[in-house]
């Protein structure tokens, strides 16, 4: 290996533009997140709110959509940089 430089594989970012209905679906869910908050710090029932969880699962799901979307654009497993 004289003579031969080690060669690193750089990390990439690649930033995608979301569409508009993505960012507006994320931003109708923390909306209602904060709407339940704010409601919720009155009446101090913050984890027994049934649309707290609601919205939760919502997010849970809109996640887990993206995921798939991101493997299937590119053609694998999602790769995680740090």
């Amino acid at each position: 290996m004289a003579g031969k430089a080690a060669v690193r594989p750089q990390a990439t970012l690649s930033v995608r533009v979301q569409p508009r209905a993505s960012r507006n679906e994320v931003a109708g869910l923390v909306g209602a997140f904060l709407v339940i908050l704010l409601h919720s710090n009155f009446g101090a029932h913050f984890f027994t709110e049934p649309y707290l969880w609601l919205v939760l699962g919502l997010t849970t799901a809109l996640a887990a959509i993206r995921q798939r979307e991101s493997q299937r654009d590119t053609g694998g497993e999602a790769r995680v940089q740090r």
